[in-house]
C-alpha cells in the first residue's frame, strides 16, 4: 500500500516534469527512459533479492530491538528497498521546469475548476477511461507474473531462490529493457506513416504479442494454470480496450490541434 501511494503521486508528477523538459519529437523516448527504470530495478532486485533471501536463510535469525526476529523475506525486502530512499534525496538537486502546453486566451492564463476538468474528461470517456482500464489490464497482468515467476521456477523446475531471481531478472533487465525502448521507435514509425493514434497502437499491438504466448504455444512449461489465467484475462481486456480508444484517441488529437496554447 505504500510503495503504491508513493507510485500515485509520482507518476503524475514526473509525466508532468518530462513533458516540460523535452521537445514532442523525443517525448516517446524520455518517457520510455523513465519508464525502463521499473525493468532495471525489478532487474537487479530479482537478481540480488535471490542471493540476499538465500544468504539470511542460511545465517542465523536477525533480531532487531523494538522489532524482534526477522524473516529472511523481511530481510531481503529491507535490503533491496532501502537504497531506494537514499536514490529519492537526488530529487532534491533537480530543477522545476518552465510549463508549457497551458490553455490561455488573449487576456492570460485559464485557471480550470476541478468541475470543469472533470467535466471534459467525462465528454471523453471513450479515449480516458479505455487507456486508464486499459493500462490497468497490463498492469496486473504484467506485476501478477513477474512477481510469480520466480516463485513458479523454484516449485516446478527445483531452482533455487538464487537460480531463479538471477534467471528472471537477466529477463527483465534484457528483454524488459528492449521492448520498452523499442515502443518509441515503432510509435514513430507508425505516426510517420499517418497514424495520429501511434502511441495507443503501439501498446495495443504489444498486448496482442503476450496474449500470443498464451494462446498459440499454450505450454510455457505448463506455467501454471494461475498465472495462465491471469495472462488470458487481462491480456485480451486490454487489447479491445486499446482497440476501443483508438477513433476516439484520434478525434481528441484532431481537437487538441485546434488549442491556444503556450
Amino acid at each position: 500500500m505504500a510503495v503504491g501511494s508513493g507510485e500515485a503521486g509520482l507518476a503524475p508528477s514526473a509525466y508532468s516534469i518530462i513533458t516540460d523538459s523535452f521537445r514532442p519529437q523525443h517525448f516517446g523516448y524520455a518517457m520510455a527512459t523513465y519508464k525502463v527504470a521499473v525493468n532495471v530495478g525489478g532487474g537487479l532486485a530479482l537478481v540480488i533479492g535471490g542471493l540476499l533471501i538465500d544468504a539470511f536463510s542460511r545465517a542465523a535469525p536477525l533480531e532487531i530491538p523494538l522489532i524482534g526476529t526477522i524473516e529472511p523475506w523481511q530481510a531481503t525486502l529491507i535490503c533491496v528497498g532501502a537504497p531506494g530512499l537514499l536514490l529519492s534525496l537526488l530529487l532534491l538537486t533537480m530543477t522545476e521546469p518552465k510549463r508549457k502546453g497551458l490553455a490561455s486566451t488573449d487576456s492570460g492564463e485559464v485557471v480550470l475548476p476541478v468541475r470543469t476538468v472533470t467535466r471534459f474528461l467525462w465528454q471523453r470517456k471513450r479515449v480516458y477511461l479505455s487507456l486508464f482500464m486499459g493500462s490497468s489490464m497490463l498492469a496486473m497482468a504484467g506485476y501478477g507474473s513477474a512477481a510469480w515467476y520466480p516463485e513458479f521456477l523454484v516449485r516446478n523446475y527445483g531452482m533455487s531462490k538464487t537460480e531463479a531471481g538471477s534467471s528472471f531478472g537477466a529477463i527483465l533487465l534484457s528483454a524488459g529493457i528492449l521492448g520498452v525502448m523499442l515502443g518509441p521507435w515503432v510509435a514513430n514509425r507508425l505516426a510517420k506513416r499517418g497514424h495520429t493514434d501511434a502511441y495507443v497502437r503501439t501498446i495495443m499491438y504489444a498486448s496482442m504479442l503476450a496474449a500470443f504466448t498464451d494462446f498459440l504455444y499454450q505450454d510455457d512449461g505448463k506455467l501454471h494454470y494461475s498465472i495462465a489465467t491471469a495472462n488470458a484475462i487481462f491480456y485480451p481486456a486490454a487489447v479491445l480496450l486499446f482497440w476501443y480508444c483508438l477513433d476516439g484517441y484520434r478525434k481528441s488529437v484532431a481537437e487538441a490541434g485546434k488549442w491556444h496554447l503556450n
